[in-house]
């Protein structure tokens, strides 16, 4: 025991006097330098500014929209023609609407470029419903400005005229300004010393052309047809000339393979001449379709609507003369002292009065509509006495009334309204005779 711990003292002396060992030396590393690298600093971001955000509003209902659907339209201050014109709108131009009258009749409407006006609205397409735009109070109506007064022509003479065709002939004395019923019929023409009319009847046992006395309203037949009219004296009142329908092809239907079409009927129309006394009759030559007769004051000639215009015929068929060569020309009436003819023209889609020499030279038109205006019918010139004024039937002022003018187209007004005016006419544009005018 006493041996194993000397051993063990020993071999702890041993290890604690064991020499250090001397180091290996080794490279030393080389240091790395880092050279310093300048980051800029970052520039601080502005602190945003807080916009409010705007309030959400309400748009109103856009306004309905309009198209004009005619060629030119009024745009007027006021909801009626007595409004003046603002402007003219034209065919497919936009407006917005805003209001209208309380009968719906005229809309008020803003253009593109803010002119606020009213128009009609018959000529507007507006696909929304009228109670849908609020009623717009009219404005006041402008004043008139105060006429200068003129004397009223003194008129003369007589004035026959119809209501309709088939309907009351009336007489109308110029002088005294009375009116009375003398029959009924179409067509009434006065005989050179007025005191006949002669008148043509479709109805009742008798058709043809009438002649009426109108001292006793004593009537005759002198010419019987079914379908015969517009009668016109010669000047020496011993010939009326007339036209009727006579030959023509009829309607005619043809099949084929089992489908079928129809040809309508084509009926001519030809002139003839009845003497009122004797009752002799007879033809002139003349177009296939030949309408309104009027016999020259001279009596040499006869002026005619025909397949192509206005024709000139001699009272004996001997010679025959081209007027006019426009087939929309109709219904010729020589003036009193010869030298011209007023007569009819289909202007587009309405028909318009015009006046012509009698040699074809000089054509004028008397009548027109306002640019801006919807166009209107002027139809069935006479010719007064004198040669001085023209008397027509128009529709321009919604009815059929009797207007008159002066023979250069100027100074257009209803006649004598207070007789006539409360007369209800109606016009079949089938060139009816509806007036003529006699006198000394």
């Amino acid at each position: 025991m006493k041996k194993l711990m000397v051993a063990l003292f020993l071999s702890v002396l041993l290890c604690g006097c064991t020499p250090t060992p001397t180091p290996i030396p080794t490279s030393a590393p080389t240091p790395i330098v880092h050279t310093p690298r300048l980051t800029p600093s970052p520039t601080p971001s502005p602190t945003p500014t807080l916009t409010p955000s705007p309030t959400p509003t309400f748009s109103p209902t856009p306004e309905p929209i309009a198209v004009v659907k005619v060629k030119s339209l009024a745009l007027r201050s006021g909801p009626d023609t007595l409004y003046p014109i603002l402007a003219g709108l034209e065919y497919n131009q936009k407006v917005k609407v805003i209001g209208r009258d309380e009968k719906g009749f005229w809309l008020k409407v803003v253009t593109e470029d803010g002119m606020e006006g009213w128009a009609a609205a018959y000529y507007l397409d507006f696909p929304g419903p009228l109670d849908s735009v609020p009623i717009t109070e009219a404005p006041p109506l402008p004043p008139s400005p105060t006429p200068t007064p003129t004397p009223a022509p003194a008129f003369s003479g007589k004035l026959v005229f119809q209501l309709s065709s088939g309907g009351e002939i009336y007489v109308l004395d110029m002088a005294n300004l009375s009116l009375k019923k003398v029959t009924t019929g179409m067509d009434p023409a006065f005989s050179p010393d007025g005191k006949r009319i002669a008148f043509a009847r479709w109805e009742g046992e008798y058709k043809g052309i009438w002649v009426l006395d109108l001292e006793n309203l004593q009537e005759w037949p002198v010419f019987i047809h079914p379908q015969a009219k517009s009668p016109d004296w010669s000047p020496d009142g011993k010939k009326i000339i007339f036209t009727r329908q006579h030959g023509g092809k009829p309607e005619e239907i043809h099949c084929f393979w089992n489908r079928c079409f129809t040809i309508p009927p084509d009926y001519f129309w030809k002139l003839g001449i009845v003497e009122p006394d004797t009752k002799v009759f007879y033809e002139l030559p003349c177009d296939e379709h030949s309408f309104s007769p009027s016999w020259s004051p001279d009596g040499q000639f006869i002026a005619y609507d025909g397949d192509r215009g206005l024709n000139l015929i001699s009272a004996d068929g001997s010679k025959t003369f081209k007027l006019t060569d426009d087939p929309g020309d109709t219904y010729p009436v020589w003036s009193p002292d010869g030298t011209r003819l007023a007569f009819m023209h289909r202007q587009h889609d309405h028909w318009e009065i015009y006046v012509v020499n009698a040699d074809g030279s000089g054509r004028a038109r008397l009548t027109a509509p306002g640019l801006l205006e919807k166009p209107y019918n002027s139809v069935a010139p006479a010719w007064s006495p004198d040669g001085q004024f023209i008397a027509f039937l128009t529709d321009r002022r919604g009815r059929w009334e009797i207007y008159m003018m002066k023979a250069d187209g100027t100074e257009q007004k209803p006649l004598l309204p207070e007789i006539l005016g409360s007369l209800e006419f109606r016009y079949d544009f089938v060139s009816e005779h509806v007036l003529d005018w006699w006198g000394r």
